[in-house]
């Protein structure tokens, strides 16, 4: 299998299109950028699918947030007679991509109103991002940064140690990862039970009017190595309104585990899930997205996925039944926060008092880094 995270690398921006309404003139404009009449449909669409296309990856996504503008744009279009629109984005997984519709030349006179021919263009590319979306997918989410994560004298006084909520950042990031997932027509959002994952899965959930399941097979590593017991986990997320408790769970339970058990129960569940569902999401830990890329690419993957990062797979029906198509994607953040290797309260005195300590008194390490 290609090495996953080498492709994402190597972007040619900013990429542009032009697009043109009732007019035939082409002049000032840049001999390299294609410029097509938006009746030409077939021209149309294969312009597009060019400019989205990053090596062997599709920036399918960019075409929801033209659609977005083009609608938010329809009042200013009553009247005119003629356009030339210059579509832009930024083709890459982290930082904004930029999308922006520029109105360059415009036709005042005529006889023929633009507005029919709009909304044309727009019900054209709402069809094309139908053809990616109704594909198989599934969509592997971090959940965002996290309380304790910030304020490091959260824990002591904790009433749930070991589930923190999110961060005011993090809410905000959720938010954003959220927003990105509004055009993706996902069948199903599933969380693993923390906090931190139920409070990102129900952003999700509300772009997308739907509600999230919560799936002990999400989980985040607990190992046998330094736990006594699992954890406690605070109520308050099964009063979420988001939360739907009608949803009967790949796993049944969240148990204590070694390395090699936890990426059986991930691959397991995620594997299930597609089974079940055409495009699935899935909000968890960055253990649990190890534990799953470990069982996938058949060797430890310790790659530091960034707070609300999104992963998308290609489902198949063989083995090793998901190629891997982006990684640690996260250009929705305008809320960046640098995720640490491990969890800085380990470190702190004092701390998880539930956990198994060594002869120096610290933590011990969970045994699969």
């Amino acid at each position: 299998m290609e090495e996953y995270h080498n492709i994402t690398k190597g972007y040619e921006n900013p990429r542009g299109i032009v697009i043109y309404i009732n007019m035939n003139e082409r002049d000032e404009l840049k001999e390299e950028i294609k410029c097509i009449n938006s009746k030409e449909y077939d021209k149309v669409i294969k312009g597009f699918k060019e400019i989205i296309k990053d090596k062997e990856i599709e920036h399918y996504e960019i075409i929801g947030e033209y659609i977005d503008l083009m609608n938010g744009q329809k009042e200013k279009m009553k009247g005119k007679k003629g356009i030339t629109m210059l579509f832009t984005f930024d083709c890459n997984d982290t930082h904004d991509q930029l999308p922006k519709i520029s109105i360059i030349k415009e036709e005042k006179e005529g006889n023929e109103d633009i507005s029919e021919e709009y909304d044309k263009l727009i019900n054209n590319l709402q069809e094309l991002h139908n053809e990616y979306t109704n594909q198989p997918k599934l969509f592997i989410v971090r959940h965002a940064v996290r309380h304790d994560y910030i304020d490091l004298k959260w824990v002591p006084t904790a009433q749930y140690p070991h589930d923190p909520p999110l961060h005011n950042d993090g809410i905000k990031q959720a938010e954003e990862v959220g927003r990105r997932m509004r055009h993706e027509k996902i069948d199903i959002i599933v969380s693993s039970p923390y906090l931190r994952a139920t409070g990102t899965a129900r952003e999700i959930a509300k772009y997308n009017n739907m509600k999230y399941e919560i799936e002990p097979g999400a989980s985040e590593f607990l190992s046998k190595v330094n736990r006594q017991k699992v954890p406690e986990f605070d109520p308050v997320k099964y009063k979420d309104p988001y939360y739907d408790d009608q949803y009967q769970p790949v796993i049944k339970e969240v148990v204590l585990e070694t390395w090699e058990e936890i990426q059986q129960r991930a691959f397991k569940t995620i594997l299930e899930l597609t089974k079940r569902y055409k495009r699935v999401c899935f909000v968890t830990h960055r253990s649990t997205q190890q534990a799953f890329m470990s069982k996938l690419m058949g060797r430890t993957i310790k790659d530091n996925y960034a707070f609300t990062s999104v992963c998308m797979f290609k489902p198949i029906e063989t083995s090793p039944f998901f190629i891997p198509q982006r990684m640690n994607s996260y250009y929705h953040l305008k809320t960046f926060v640098e995720t640490p290797v491990h969890n800085p309260n380990y470190y702190i005195e004092g701390n998880y008092k539930d956990m198994i300590r060594g002869d120096d008194g610290k933590i011990l390490p969970s045994g699969y880094v």
